[in-house]
């Protein structure tokens, strides 16, 4: 149950970091997301610390968790995937992936209940740089994206 009793479904945990290039393109699907309409309680823009937004998603307490994420999946960058979480744990797919075993080990020990996947967006390039800058397939995908999720919530 979230604060005003009532159960919550689906919640979005957008990572990114927005000095990296496509590594932003969680924070990008975020906060597009946020301008047309959608609250805190669906769309949760944790930037680089997922582990640091649990206490967040507890109070949320949603009944699903999509993470949203760039990756290194081997696809073309803009092209996306939904995989389950243990593959990220497994094979490392996530940018990142530091926060991911100790998120997924705590959720699935204190919230067995919540189920949690992964969806990946293929990044072109990592590279620092001064603001948020998307390269145009991520973008291109990311829009996409925008476009599926924003229809559906």
């Amino acid at each position: 149950m979230n604060g005003d009793g009532k159960e919550k479904g689906l919640l979005l945990v957008c990572l990114g970091n927005e000095h990296r290039g496509d590594d932003a393109v969680g924070l990008f699907i975020a906060r597009h997301l946020k301008n047309m309409g959608l609250k805190d309680d669906d769309v949760l823009e944790a930037g680089m610390n997922l582990v640091g937004h649990i206490s967040k998603i507890e109070e949320i307490s949603p009944s699903s968790i999509l993470i949203v994420d760039a990756a290194k999946m081997g696809l073309k960058p803009g092209e996306w995937k939904i995989i389950d979480v243990s593959e990220i744990q497994n094979k490392g797919l996530s940018t990142h992936e530091n926060n991911f075993p100790v998120f997924i080990s705590y959720m699935n020990f204190r919230h067995p209940e919540i189920s949690i996947r992964f969806l990946g967006i293929q990044v072109a390039s990592t590279e620092l740089s001064d603001s948020m800058t998307l390269s145009s397939e991520v973008k291109r995908g990311a829009l996409a994206l925008i476009g599926i999720i924003g229809s559906r919530l």
